[in-house]
């Protein structure tokens, strides 16, 4: 009876018969519209004429929107890929959102110490060099060993632990913490 359908093509016309009714009732259904009406989600359609229409009703990400990406995305048009980044530390503009890479060390400004050495690091924080060993320091241990203010100095032998809070050239003061 049924010897004459076949499946169609994508392009073309899906017959399809209503359950509980005779053959001669038969209704069109092509690409998402039925009868030339939009076809509902809940009846398999996508609820949209259109192509954009139907990415929206289908809960689709826009592929114009911007999107941060591991790696370029060629079905995306406005991502900003990681790997496209220079190598440093990323900050985000937050009026944009735009992200750029920034070279270390971390300005102060944005949060770091601006110095990539220990040494460096301690001096940006106001701390200074540290130094442990088994002697009390003396007003040679000053600025042309590389001391600085508030620099902090550890005798094991002690044990008691000294500060700088002058680093002139051949008459450091240091004060033991109690």
């Amino acid at each position: 009876m049924n010897e004459d359908l076949q499946a169609p093509e994508l392009d073309q016309p899906v017959l399809e018969l209503q359950a509980g009714q005779e053959a001669a009732t038969v209704r069109q259904q092509q690409a998402g519209t039925a009868g030339g009406a939009v076809t509902p989600i809940t009846s398999g359609g996508t609820g949209s004429s259109t192509a954009a229409g139907a990415l929206a009703n289908l809960g689709a990400a826009p592929s114009n929107a911007t999107y941060i990406t591991q790696t370029a995305s060629a079905g995306l048009s406005a991502e900003q890929a990681l790997a496209a980044l220079a190598t440093g530390y990323v900050k985000v503009t937050i009026t944009t959102g735009v992200l750029s890479s920034q070279p270390v060390p971390i300005p102060v400004a944005d949060g770091g110490t601006g110095a990539i050495t220990i040494a460096g690091i301690l001096t940006a924080l106001g701390i200074g060099k540290q130094n442990s060993t088994n002697v009390a320091p003396t007003v040679n241990d000053d600025n042309t060993q590389g001391y600085s203010i508030n620099s902090l100095w550890t005798d094991t032998t002690g044990p008691t632990s000294y500060i700088c809070q002058s680093v002139a050239t051949g008459a450091a003061v240091w004060h033991a913490i109690p």
